[in-house]
């Protein structure tokens, strides 16, 4: 898991290593749900991209949050 949703689930409360053997489908779907609410914030970002970034053809501020979390397309 990403270290970043790793402290995530910490700062949260949620606990999926105290679940044992059980923890890994909820890993797996705590990885997902998170992978699902940054590519949300990437399309937000991308709508909302600055002209210079359109006009350089850039997408600073989606790059700099996959960059962030590790996020692939």
């Amino acid at each position: 898991m990403n270290k970043l949703i790793r402290e995530f689930e910490k700062s949260s409360g949620l606990d999926v290593y105290g679940l044992g053997a059980k923890r890994v489908p909820w890993e797996a779907t705590l990885e997902r749900f998170t992978a699902l609410i940054v590519r949300d914030c990437i399309e937000v970002a991308n709508k909302n991209r600055t002209e210079m970034e359109i006009k350089t053809n850039t997408h600073l501020t989606a790059d700099a949050i996959k960059k962030h979390f590790g996020v692939e397309e």
